[in-house]
């Protein structure tokens, strides 16, 4: 009797251990539930989206590519690691182009790049007049090995595409220079709006790609991916949920206005030092779109549920002066025309008299010529393109850029005349003289 006792005593003690130890692996599964949003949310507070480590890993190299990768960069990778041509289609701005680069760096390949190729000696070089033989990213990454990305292959004119299915298909082509063999390690990426069937309404200018094109390339559909979107957003899952919205509305309405991943990272950094989240979609999104259009896209928004509780939706459907005049207008108003103004002539003053104190004069107008020159233009044209109506022309553009570009060096100019330089732009007057004299420039009379 005692035995039997001991033995049920044994067999307790292990049914007890068994379950408190299930009990204590599903407690630390269900901790770990709680815990890990909380610590991610926080991290994110703390130190922003933080980028992916993404290992790759061939027979010959493991490598590493830090930062968000798409979706489909895996098979991409695998594809051309195995030396077979791709051919990424899909809207602009889903990110082929940078899919391209991640892929060169993780198989260790030099990148080489060429946009539509609409002459033959783009992509073949040419021996100039004096004997010298003038290279492409071709023939480069032909002869020297590396990832060769042809974007827009679809805009490239058909004669393009059987120099390079020759060079494709043979190993080797026929350079001005000579027959050269391809290079054991030269892989070939192409991309395009299009499917290969010609244009349409969204891709104007695209030619149709015979099958024996298309038969080199294996065809990777790339669209939006939503990993690459978020860490755009800032993790901002409201804009990425407007983002969806707002390319659902435009496609279904037929309106041309790209949301790219550029797009929400624009709009998730403006709008945490602009209050006014109206004029943050102003400046990145709703760029040349008139009257009629926005209240289109108004009314499409109105008729979406999700729409009530997105700020981003509301901050459509709330705003009553959406025209193409007022989008513009909205992005630069008078008060910040000035303050960026006086800003700006603050450090260029503070820049003279650090050149003042040393003594440094040829060095300071070096820097001018060289940096704070390019600078100011370069905000000028920012700026003057901020506040002025759509309607004006490239003429009063490059006037009111000049203009300001003189007034900020003039160190008699001040506030009022800044001001009035601000009512002068909305006015939109050219200076006659000035207007000759950029007609000659632009479009100078041949001698007789």
């Amino acid at each position: 009797m005692m035995e039997k006792s001991i033995k049920m005593n044994d067999m307790m003690e292990r049914m007890m251990e068994s379950l408190m130890s299930i009990v204590a692996e599903v407690e630390g599964e269900s901790i770990l539930e709680r815990v890990m949003p909380a610590i991610d949310q926080r991290v994110k507070e703390r130190y922003g989206f933080l980028p992916e480590v993404h290992e790759i890993r061939t027979p010959t190299v493991t490598k590493t590519v830090v930062g968000t990768v798409h979706e489909k960069f895996d098979e991409v990778l695998n594809i051309v690691n195995l030396n077979i041509p791709v051919y990424l289609t899909g809207k602009a701005g889903t990110g082929k182009n940078v899919i391209c680069k991640q892929v060169a760096e993780a198989l260790g390949l030099n990148f080489y790049f060429t946009n539509a190729v609409t002459q033959e000696y783009k992509l073949t070089g040419f021996i100039d007049a004096n004997g010298k033989y003038n290279e492409t990213q071709f023939y480069k990454a032909f002869t020297k090995g590396g990832l060769f990305f042809l974007d827009e292959m679809d805009a490239s004119i058909p004669e393009v595409l059987i120099i390079l299915n020759a060079a494709i298909a043979n190993r080797y082509f026929d350079f001005p220079v000579g027959k050269v063999e391809a290079h054991p390690n030269f892989r070939v990426i192409a991309a395009g709006n299009t499917v290969g069937t010609g244009a349409d309404n969204n891709y104007t200018g695209r030619y149709c790609l015979d099958r024996a094109s298309l038969d080199r390339f294996a065809m990777i559909h790339i669209d939006y991916s939503p990993k690459i979107e978020m860490a755009m957003a800032r993790d901002k899952k409201a804009l990425v949920d407007f983002c969806h919205m707002f390319r659902a509305i435009t496609d279904k309405s037929g309106i041309e206005c790209l949301f790219s991943y550029r797009t929400l990272d624009r709009i998730a950094q403006l709008e945490e030092v602009i209050p006014n989240l109206s004029e943050v979609l102003a400046i990145s999104l709703f760029k040349g779109l008139d009257g009629d259009t926005m209240n289109t896209i108004k009314g499409e928004f109105n008729k979406k549920p999700d729409a009530a509780n997105n700020k981003y939706a509301q901050a459509v459907i709330n705003n009553s002066q959406w025209t193409s005049k007022e989008v513009n207008k909205t992005l630069i108003d008078r008060e910040q025309f000035l303050a960026s103004t006086k800003e700006l002539r603050s450090y260029i003053e503070g820049l003279d008299r650090i050149g003042q104190t040393l003594g440094v004069d040829l060095l300071m107008d070096a820097i001018y010529e060289s940096f704070l020159g390019d600078m100011i233009g370069s905000f000028g044209d920012l700026l003057i393109r901020s506040v002025i109506p759509e309607t004006y022309t490239q003429k009063q553009l490059d006037y009111f850029c000049e203009g300001y570009f003189n007034l900020v060096h003039d160190t008699k100019a001040g506030d009022a005349d800044f001001d009035a330089f601000y009512d002068e732009i909305m006015i939109g007057e050219v200076d006659e003289a000035w207007s000759q004299s950029y007609d000659t420039w632009i479009n100078p009379k041949n001698p007789d």
